[in-house]
């Protein structure tokens, strides 16, 4: 009977250790990576006890950019949009940019005794990311930055590539770093400090996948793929027509709506409180009612809309006129409504 104690004893101290184990390894080893996109805001927490801290700073790289005692430094590169919680030590980062991608350490003190660092890795991203995918959508006549959001610090290989083709490198001196066979080579500069590269003047044609290639130390990096997606943006106002029928039987009106427009575009109906999708749309109104119709079209950098209130009626749907029915089509734009009407004869 002491044996089986002894031994469960013995088992609950071995699993105590374990777990006491694990959560240091976590705390003193375990590298996290935020990702973000320009323009948002980061919250920077290290997830340690704040109990008892007699001293607590982060880092950038190897400058100091906030502290317990003093806040926000005066030579940290966010001084003018971040700001340190003095009682949990969350460093808050707004309006981000690709340049703030990199390294943030938090180092602290309990009772003046050093606790392990706390290492984050934060990676800013003008890009829209899907399965694992980079995916930038711009319009005609945009400028791009193309980040890898990779640690830029001791680098000693950096390659761009639109397909197979190199068209900037790390190496190159001459022409901001960019290729003379690039066919971006007039319109392009790649940042020798944290290999950004920025294209000018995006035509349809520069859609494709963008690819870089580094090393640090002689040692490959994985590759970093960005799918470039130039669109252009929506010229002409969607048109809606609308075919509205009277019922008799319940004394209402079966409308139906279509809108359409040029180009490959999303469809999205706003009908009363309803949202609905796609070109076309059947929709029911009661009799004396009227519903508020909005079409809008988008692509990935635009979108236009237009805008029609729907009238039921009997006098304004089918009317009986000398043995035929009429039926109104509306061609609504922004400027104007074009009554078109139909002549079907019994």
């Amino acid at each position: 009977m002491a044996g089986g104690r002894r031994y469960r004893s013995f088992v609950h101290n071995i699993v105590l250790l374990l777990w006491v184990c694990l959560h240091y390894v976590k705390a003193s080893s375990g590298k996290r990576v935020i990702h973000k996109k320009v323009g948002d805001t980061v919250e920077l927490s290290s997830g340690l006890s704040t109990e008892g801290v007699t001293a607590a700073t982060w880092r950038y790289g190897g400058i100091t950019v906030a502290d317990k005692d003093e806040g926000v430094s005066k030579e940290s590169p966010f001084k003018d949009r971040s700001e340190l919680n003095p009682e949990d030590f969350t460093l808050t980062v707004r309006k981000l940019t690709l340049q703030d991608s990199g390294d943030f350490t938090f180092v602290s003190e309990v009772n003046d005794e050093q606790r392990p660092s706390v290492s984050i890795t934060l990676q800013v991203h003008d890009v829209e990311t899907s399965s694992g995918k980079h995916v930038i959508h711009k319009k005609v006549g945009d400028t791009v930055e193309l980040s890898s959001g990779l640690p830029t610090e001791g680098v000693t290989a950096a390659t761009w590539k639109y397909g197979e083709i190199i068209i900037a490198d790390k190496v190159i001196e001459n022409n901001m770093g960019v290729s003379k066979r690039s066919p971006f080579k007039d319109r392009s500069e790649l940042n020798q400090e944290n290999f950004t590269l920025t294209v000018k003047k995006l035509t349809l044609q520069d859609s494709g996948d963008f690819i870089f290639v580094s090393a640090t130390k002689e040692k490959q990096r994985d590759s970093v793929i960005i799918t470039l997606q130039v669109h252009e943006p929506i010229s002409k106002q969607p048109v809606i027509k609308i075919n509205s029928t009277w019922i008799s039987s319940n004394e209402s009106c079966k409308v139906l709506l279509e809108c359409s427009t040029t180009g490959d575009v999303s469809y999205k109906w706003t009908v009363g409180k309803q949202t609905l999708t796609g070109p076309r749309q059947q929709y029911i109104i009661r009799q004396d009612g009227e519903t508020n119709v909005t079409c809008t079209v988008s692509n990935h950098v635009s979108e236009k809309s237009a805008f029609q209130t729907v009238k039921c009626s009997k006098d304004n749907s089918h009317r009986k006129e000398t043995g035929m029915w009429r039926v109104t089509e509306v061609v609504n734009t922004c400027n104007c409504s074009v009554y078109i009407i139909y002549y079907y004869y019994l």
